[in-house]
């Protein structure tokens, strides 16, 4: 079984659209993880705020993959990775109006096959 992870960063929270890097299409699953982090890369919970992630075979058509409520995302809160099966070659996260507590995010894209 071949794995490999993906990333997504910024140094902003601003409202938009954040897509990845291109990945191989050869990848059957994958699982999403996000972070917050303040100005001191400490891991931060946002206390509001949506992500949404999607996917697309292509860049042009996109799927919606999972909703999360910012504030269920951060240290000693427990939420349910966004899970994912068949080829994707890129994932968008779409942040909306992030706390300011929060001011970067990771997201991590784990892909297997």
């Amino acid at each position: 079984m071949g794995s490999e992870v993906f990333t997504i960063k910024s140094t902003t929270v601003a409202a938009g659209d954040y897509d990845s890097q291109e990945m191989p299409l050869h990848f059957s699953a994958g699982y999403i993880s996000i972070r917050f982090l303040d100005g001191d890369d400490s891991i931060v919970t946002p206390t509001a705020g949506t992500v949404v992630f999607q996917g697309s075979e292509y860049g042009d058509a996109w799927g919606e993959i999972a909703t999360l409520n910012a504030n269920f995302i951060g240290p000693n809160v427990e939420y349910t990775r966004p899970a994912f099966a068949g080829p994707m070659k890129y994932i968008r996260a779409t942040l909306a109006d992030i706390s300011s507590n929060a001011e970067q995010f990771s997201v991590s894209i784990a892909r297997y096959s």
